[in-house]
């Protein structure tokens, strides 16, 4: 917290933890601690100060503490852990020692009451990484569906992790650099590394914001160390501290629904196109029966993307949640989450559309075809003004520069990694004469 509070963060505040919404670049460590800027109901004032974090994610590495997460180990006999966890997750887990799992916990009527990452460790623990505000509500969601024979237990060790997500191209050159190990690894698996004379560190495969990356599992005693030395490391690829707003802004973006807004207890897989997380050929797990039903009867809202058209960023009132949408002029939906989107150059929101029929007490499923139907005018209300929308069921095609290159159509703007950089220095080193 002091070092990122020395650097620059403005802090925000989540389940009692203070988050660096995002850096002031401009911040020098005797000043005092940088503050939120009055608020507005436009374009922030922060508005270029998160477009460079975003892009130094897209196109560099950046440093994203997201210590926050709630942790658990979940451990047992081989066979009674397993069982439980494929009771109460709607995804198969029973995966390879080593491997990541992303999968939801439904209750009786489908809706979510967890949405995680489940790590296998061993045969017999888990290490499960939930949403911040999930820290006391799922421990005792879990708590009440152990098994009577104390064959699996449940432990808390939020507090024992400092965890820094390391997102970017450059981020495998600079781990690689880091540990002195090939970190070439598939994607949603993850391995411990020796990062000095810190040991014990869980690398993942994943990031939170659907960029290339690493996800590091720190022992908190070495949080600082490990902090300093990718910043020092890091500084030769650009690395940049970056708040929870970029990456809140390069989710949505990419269609990736958030716990509480998208993700609740009464929202299903099936209404936020996350089936692909649901194994529904499982023997059993909690919710089943209701997805299944939902699946056969139509889904009566679903969650959609909206791209504002005809919508001045640095002038119109922006959309900030909750407003209403329109299409062919009735209500069918509102509004979850905004952000504006620096790859479509456009701004983004996500929301839930219902039938008109539907509200009007005659539940209809929402087709696909009726959210598509090109002939249908689609607003939302922002402050009294119809803004035109365009709406989508599926994420937006966007070029991604991966750890091994840019897309050919790919045109960076200001973070363009030479990547695999180390490796192609010591390619020419190896070829010189001694």
């Amino acid at each position: 917290y002091s070092e990122c509070e020395a650097r620059g963060a403005v802090f925000g505040e989540k389940m009692g933890w203070e988050r660096a919404l995002y850096f002031d670049p401009y911040h020098h460590r005797e000043d005092p601690p940088a503050e939120l800027p009055e608020g507005s109901f436009g374009k922030p004032d922060f508005f270029d100060h998160i477009e460079d974090e975003y892009l130094v994610c897209r196109e560099g590495v950046g440093l994203i503490d997201m210590s926050s997460f709630a942790k658990f180990i979940v451990r047992g006999d081989k066979t009674s852990v397993v069982n439980y966890l494929q009771m109460l997750c709607s995804n198969d887990v029973n995966i390879p020692v080593g491997g990541i799992i992303p999968t939801g916990m439904q209750n009786e009527g489908g809706g979510y009451e967890n949405d995680c990452l489940l790590i296998r460790r061993d045969t017999n623990s888990f290490f499960m990484v939930s949403p911040t505000q999930q820290q006391t509500r799922i421990l005792e969601w879990m708590e009440n569906h152990l098994p009577e024979d104390n064959s699996v237990g449940l432990q808390d060790v939020t507090s024992m992790y400092t965890v820094l997500s390391i997102a970017g191209p450059k981020s495998k050159d600079l781990m690689e650099e880091l540990s002195g190990e090939d970190m070439t690894m598939h994607p949603f698996t993850y391995k411990e590394v020796n990062v000095g004379y810190a040991s014990g560190v869980m690398v993942m495969a994943v990031t939170n914001t659907g960029e290339p990356g690493y996800s590091l599992y720190i022992p908190s005693e070495f949080a600082l160390q490990i902090y300093d030395n990718l910043m020092k490391v890091g500084r030769d690829y650009g690395i940049r501290n970056v708040g929870h707003m970029a990456m809140r802004f390069l989710r949505i973006e990419k269609f990736i629904p958030f716990w509480a807004e998208e993700l609740t207890s009464i929202t299903t897989p099936n209404e936020v196109n996350r089936t692909f997380k649901v194994k529904f050929d499982k023997e059993y797990f909690i919710g089943k029966d209701a997805l299944l039903k939902q699946k056969n009867e139509g889904v009566f809202k679903r969650l959609v993307q909206f791209h504002l058209e005809d919508f001045d960023k640095d002038e119109d009132i922006w959309p900030w949640g909750g407003e209403a949408v329109y299409r062919n002029g009735e209500f069918v939906g509102f509004v979850t989450s905004t952000a504006y989107g620096f790859t479509l150059h456009k701004m983004v929101a996500l929301g839930f559309v219902q039938h008109p029929l539907t509200l009007g007490g005659e539940k209809t499923p929402v087709e696909a075809a009726w959210i598509a139907d090109r002939t249908a005018s689609w607003t939302i209300d922002i402050a009294g003004k119809m803004c035109p929308v365009t709406v989508h069921l599926h994420p937006p095609k966007m070029p991604i520069i991966t750890q091994e290159g840019a897309a050919a159509d790919y045109k960076p703007k200001k973070h363009y990694p030479n990547v695999q950089l180390l490796k192609k220095i010591k390619e020419r080193e190896s070829k010189s004469p001694n």
